[in-house]
């Protein structure tokens, strides 16, 4: 396969789905770049949307119903859905597939909720979930990590959800925060960080771009 995975990921709040908003607007005449939205922008009758319904019924903001190895392989089975669905044929093609969160978040914001606050079982447990994963599906060959100040990030979310996160809510961003971070430093061949504390908006859709562009150009070569 000849294509590329580009997953953008990053805590709530962070601005990555307004970044992937941005990138649309540059590929917009760009057949070869494919756009996968986040679970919850996702529109449609499908057999994600059926997943997501089963998932959200206790509307909760991270899905959690009580069941946290039933949710995990749920929401695993959206990613599985994509890449049978959407991404393995792009790949076929050449094309670039740019996931609004993929791999990543399942496997950190999963093994938050499985491990109860235990920092090194979280790490252990994200990196088995991530691999698991990539046995059934490609994984993201690029990750764009978006990080900001935590506390901007929080507030960013809250008014953009308009309500505020309670102190579970608020333990889980922060441990996730912490668990991107660390995936960040185990995967720097994968994963590239963009931090809007010393990088503007601009700078960052730049950079993006033209990595973007660059996947463009090797998968037409290949």
């Amino acid at each position: 396969m000849n294509g590329t995975i580009i997953s953008i990921e990053g805590i709530n709040g962070v601005g990555k789905t307004y970044l992937e908003d941005k990138l649309k607007e540059r590929f917009s005449e760009n057949d070869n770049v494919i756009f996968i939205s986040e679970v919850s922008d996702r529109v449609g009758i499908g057999l994600d949307k059926k997943i997501i319904s089963a998932l959200g019924y206790t509307n909760d903001r991270f899905f959690r119903m009580g069941f946290p190895l039933t949710e995990t392989f749920l929401l695993l089975s959206l990613k599985f859905y994509d890449y049978e669905n959407i991404i393995a044929k792009a790949l076929e093609n050449g094309k670039v597939i740019i996931e609004d969160r993929g791999i990543d978040s399942i496997a950190i914001y999963q093994s938050i909720i499985l491990c109860q606050e235990n920092r090194k079982k979280m790490l252990k447990k994200a990196n088995e979930i991530y691999i698991l994963a990539s046995k059934y599906r490609r994984a993201p060959d690029i990750t764009f990590l978006i990080e900001d100040n935590i506390e901007e990030t929080i507030k960013r979310a809250q008014l953009r959800n308009g309500d505020l996160y309670n102190m579970d809510e608020l333990k889980i961003i922060n441990y996730a925060s912490y668990l991107y971070s660390r995936f960040a430093e185990l995967n720097k061949k994968r994963i590239i960080r963009f931090n809007r504390e010393n990088m503007s908006v601009n700078e960052i859709l730049k950079n993006m771009e033209d990595i973007i562009l660059e996947r463009c150009v090797v998968n037409a070569s290949s």
